[in-house]
């Protein structure tokens, strides 16, 4: 059997396929003596979406691609996520930023995501087998693809569309098996180098695989040793490539008539700065409230000095914040689009023959995450004015002309234009203190996976009849730690504000005259000199508490054991009638534990965290059959073969109760290498234990309004938007008033005509876990052809229609997600309206984050796939080398979320474009191997109902995305390998302005080298 199969398995992303130098499918059947001598059973495998061992010329009945592990690496591919992202149904589900919204919690993880249904939709094998989950919180249960040892990587399956009855919880929009090497031999070093044209990102990548055969050739043992690290990427090295804020367009008429409602200002900084920006009270946010000389903005440095930054120009309608101002706000420019990431992985995989029909394997592995998140720490967002609305204990720090650290010209200007001042009264120092953060305000996720494997499979006859079983047990363990600091409460204030003692000696104001605090160490709050050891010591701590709300450490685990024995059943005219039976028992738990000082609540104002822990068990029972009615010799016409296929799957989970889903497929081989196939399936996904279990966390957010001036006429029901902010502003007189134009009537439309909404990061956000929650089930519908004609050897042509409904959906909500299904429909749900609080002005100041049952799904996609590869010589015999093309797309023809019934339409969007499109061409000629590959996204909008009125300076549809890609691989003496390559040749990166339309990452070039021995 050749590689060929594995390009004809199903429609999908056939790009990757060249023979592997080892272990294809059917040199794992050819090799393994539990496969027995039996001649009809050396060319049947088991491939992803069945356990039935099957011919390998069979056609899936449901479409499934394969990736050639091998051609990642001549693609200058460092992980086997890089090569997932190119499959035309899956959007890449990068997690740059640990945002509850993102539905994950480990920053710098990259999940499958097939169709964009989210990760959780999309279940991951190793070798046909559960792994653990590495994602923590609220965020969906799924497996970091960077994890899989890519130098024992044999392939990747993708089954498009269901699953769940052969495979368990968690396969609605498909399966992804990663399928290690069978019988690894030799010594591989390999080394590459990247970097992007800009100079930035570098990715530096070693890898050390070694494997040999042993006892004879009945055993093998191979091993890997990865490791990789990246810089991150910041907001400042691709300011021009997205949007960051925006505000009102002050243009007459805007908002109508072609002119965009608001205007984007990617410089736009709030009133903070890093030597402190002096304003004249807590809650003084704007600009009016800062203190000026000669219009300048006073700022104070390390020497206690006046320093005057330009202020800028107001954004309009966005009262916290300036474009074009001298400001130092590090979020501006820091604020991290990718983190950088150091990974190292260690794998053991190995198998023993311990009889002629019964084999011992296992698999072993330790891997280590640990992402960088830039300027993302909690002291980056307190102790400025925003905050102070959220919490009181957050404001800005007061200081006053007894401050020892102010010199004397500051104190008497100061005094001379503020009498208060003068008298004694604070003034206060809007500031992020990243110089008190010791990681300089910086965040680190580390996870470490832990993955063993012990399995027992072989083979043995009843009469006339073959059977095949395996046994195994997994056990699997991830620990996440969070590091980062926040100021201790009240320490840092104590600290901060200093003065003399009688004796002429700077302490802390509580000491000043009688030592209350003897640890106290008082520090210079102006500037951005760091304060000594002892300050850090007594003001800030450890605290695995983010500003996301995420908290941290986090250990999940996972035992599994699973039975599987499958064989023939009856002859008849067709061929042999196969089953198997399946028994799954899986243990998975969940703990969360709180560093010290979040639960004693020194942190964020007083606030205590909360630890728990989760856990449940299920037992599972399934069976599978194949059944072919023609084929072999006995034929009709216009019907070569016809088989059926079916699956049942019986759950019994102490999390989320009963359950039983299934399966029913067929193959119609019509003739001249057309078939035609279908397959119709019900799938199921259990909530996760964090997602039921999760304690209670509290931390500072960001969120919008509904019923600001920039939402109010958004969403997917503007009508009932503007009547629900209108009946909330009738009902509350008081509501919008802060930003009322002196001498406006204060009546409901002008006070929502001039609304700014909630600031940024002032809204107290609990998130938590919902013991309520249940399954959510969906309907899938596959029907398409294979053809391979007989007349044109190397030609596949594939094409199937997915359908797929989804109830019962669960989905992570935060502040935004429940603000706006509130506001969003009529009449009003108390159950998501109820989540918000409000202050006295209407701004939202609490939410909550969790999961919820909240709706239902549907999917309408094609997909195609044409694979041409062949001999040159084929063409003219004076032509040398060997040819390789690929076509595959997508066509993502709707996907719709509803939310008690309110409609969300994701295709055509940039978060599900209608079309994505791959090619590829591969041309071999002696030791050089030439690549090119194209990736193609279509036009589409930034949002349902976009338009230039209600887009950011009319940006209402990116433009379409083309990114190239070259390589070449040469080959020296059969041992070495040079690479070099150009991924996204002509810098095209994303569209402007959505960053994930496309690689923001942009043109990078590679350099490596193979070693083999």
């Amino acid at each position: 059997m050749t590689a060929v199969w594995l390009a004809f398995a199903g429609s999908g992303a056939a790009w990757a396929q060249q023979a592997p130098v080892e272990a294809t499918p059917a040199a794992d059947a050819a090799e393994n003596p539990a496969d027995g001598q039996d001649g009809a059973r050396k060319d049947e495998i088991v491939v992803t979406g069945s356990r039935i061992r099957r011919s390998v010329d069979e056609t899936a009945s449901a479409p499934v691609a394969v990736l050639d592990a091998d051609n990642f690496k001549q693609r200058g591919f460092n992980q086997a996520g890089d090569a997932l992202n190119e499959l035309t149904s899956n959007t890449p589900q990068r997690n740059p930023q640990p945002y509850v919204s993102n539905g994950q919690a480990v920053a710098g993880a990259d999940f499958p995501n097939l169709f964009n249904l989210g990760p959780a939709r999309t279940l991951t094998l190793v070798n046909g087998r559960r792994t653990v989950s590495t994602s923590l919180g609220l965020g969906d249960e799924a497996v970091d693809t960077n994890i899989i040892p890519l130098g024992l990587l044999d392939r990747i399956e993708v089954v498009q569309g269901g699953g769940a009855a052969v495979y368990g919880s968690g396969a609605i929009g498909g399966v992804v098996n990663y399928v290690l090497k069978k019988n690894a031999q030799g010594v591989r070093l390999e080394a590459q180098n990247t970097v992007t044209g800009d100079g930035d990102y570098s990715l530096h990548t070693v890898r050390l695989t070694a494997g040999r055969n042993f006892a004879g050739g009945r055993g093998n043992i191979a091993i890997e040793a990865d490791y990789s690290k990246t810089d991150p990427l910041v907001f400042k090295q691709r300011s021009d490539r997205f949007i960051s804020g925006a505000g009102l367009n002050l243009t007459p008429g805007a908002g109508a008539n072609g002119i965009p409602f608001t205007t984007a200002y990617n410089d736009a900084t709030q009133y903070v700065d890093q030597n402190g920006l002096v304003v004249t009270g807590p809650f003084n946010y704007d600009v009016n409230g800062v203190v000026k000389q000669g219009g300048r903005g006073v700022t104070i440095d390390g020497d206690g000095n006046i320093a005057l930054k330009g202020l800028g120009t107001p954004v309009p309608g966005v009262a916290t914040s300036a474009t074009g101002s001298d400001l130092r706000w590090p979020f501006k420019d820091y604020g991290t689009l990718v983190p950088g990431v150091e990974r190292a992985i260690g794998s053991l995989i190995g198998h023993y023959d311990l009889t002629s029909n019964l084999t011992f394997s296992t698999e072993l592995l330790v891997a280590r995450t640990r992402s960088r998140l830039v300027k993302r720490g909690a002291l980056l967002q307190q102790y400025i004015p925003v905050l102070s609305f959220a919490y009181s204990d957050l404001q800005p720090l007061p200081f006053t002309r007894n401050n020892p650290y102010l010199s004397q010209s500051t104190v008497q200007a100061l005094s001379a234009a503020n009498p208060g001042f003068a008298a004694g009264q604070p003034l206060y120092l809007s500031k992020n203190f990243l110089d008190v953060d010791p990681n300089g305000g910086d965040q680190f996720f580390t996870t470490t996976t832990y993955r063993a494997l012990a399995a027992l499979n072989g083979n043995f006859n009843l009469g006339k009849r073959r059977f095949d079983y395996e046994v195994s047990y997994s056990h699997g363990q991830v620990n996440t730690d969070i590091d980062a600091y926040a100021p201790i409460y009240p320490n840092f204030r104590n600290a901060a504000n200093a003065v003399r003692n009688s004796a002429g000696q700077i302490v802390c104001a509580i000491n000043q005259a009688t030592v209350v605090d003897a640890s106290c160490v008082p520090f210079n709050i102006f500037g951005t000199e760091r304060p000594s050891q002892a300050v850090l010591n007594y003001a800030v701590g450890k605290s695995g508490v983010t500003d996301s709300g995420t908290l941290g450490p986090v250990k999940n685990l996972q035992d599994d054991v699973l039975a599987t024995i499958s064989g023939d059943v009856v002859r008849l005219p067709g061929g042999m009638a196969k089953f198997s039976a399946t028994y799954e028992h899986r243990d998975q738990r969940a703990s969360f534990n709180p560093l010290q000082g979040d639960l004693d609540g020194i942190y964020l104002a007083g606030i205590k965290a909360v630890g728990g822990r989760g856990g449940f068990n299920t037992d599972e029972i399934a069976g599978e059959v194949a059944v072919p009615l023609v084929g072999g010799d006995f034929r009709l016409p216009l019907v070569q073969a016809l088989d059926f296929d079916g699956s049942y799957r019986l759950v019994n989970s102490t999390l989320a109760g009963n359950n039983s889903v299934w399966g029913v497929g067929g193959r119609w081989l019509i003739g001249a290498g057309l078939t035609a196939r279908i397959n119709r399936s019900r799938n199921f996904r259990a909530p996760s234990i964090n997602q039921v279990s999760a304690p209670g966390s509290v931390a500072i957010s960001g969120a919008g309004n509904p019923c600001s001036i920039t939402a109010i006429n958004g969403g997917p029901n503007p009508t009932a938007r503007r009547a629900n902010c209108v009946a909330l502003f009738t009902a509350n007189a008081n509501y919008g008033l802060n930003s009322l134009p002196a001498g406006v009537a204060p009546t409901v439309d002008n006070r929502l005509a001039n609304f700014v909404g909630t600031g940024t990061s002032q809204v107290q956000l609990t998130t938590r876990g919902n013991p309520e929650l249940q399954n959510e089930v969906s309907n899938a519908l596959t029907f398409g052809f294979v053809f391979q004609p007989t007349f044109l050897r190397g030609l596949t042509i594939t094409a199937d229609r997915l359908d797929l409904k989804i109830g019962n959906a669960l989905a992570l909500f935060g502040v935004n997600e429940f603000a706006s299904t509130c506001f969003d429909q009529q009449p009003q749900s108390d159950v998501y309206c109820g989540t918000l609080g409000y202050d006295s002005n209407g701004d939202i100041n609490r939410g909550v984050a969790t999961t919820v049952n909240a709706g239902s799904a549907r999917l309408k996609s094609d997909l195609y796939n044409i694979d041409y590869r062949f001999s040159l010589s084929s063409i003219s015999a004076s032509l040398p080398g060997q040819l390789a093309l690929t076509a595959s797309a997508t066509h993502n023809r709707l996907e719709e979320v509803v939310y008690l019934g309110v409609t969300q339409k994701l295709d055509g969007t940039v978060a599900l474009p209608e079309w994505s499109v791959h090619f590829e061409s591969r041309y071999k000629i002696g030791p050089a191997l030439i690549t090119y590959a194209l990736n193609y996204l279509s036009p589409s909008l930034t949002g349902q109902g976009a338009t230039v009125e209600n887009s950011t300076d009319g940006f209402y549809k990116v433009r379409a995305n083309y990114r190239h890609d070259v390589s070449l691989e040469y080959t020296i003496a059969d041992r070495y390998a040079l690479r070099l390559g150009v991924n996204d040749l002509f810098d095209r990166k994303n569209e402007y302005p959505a960053a994930s339309f496309g690689d923001i990452i942009g043109r990078r070039f590679f350099a490596g080298v193979t070693a083999q021995f």
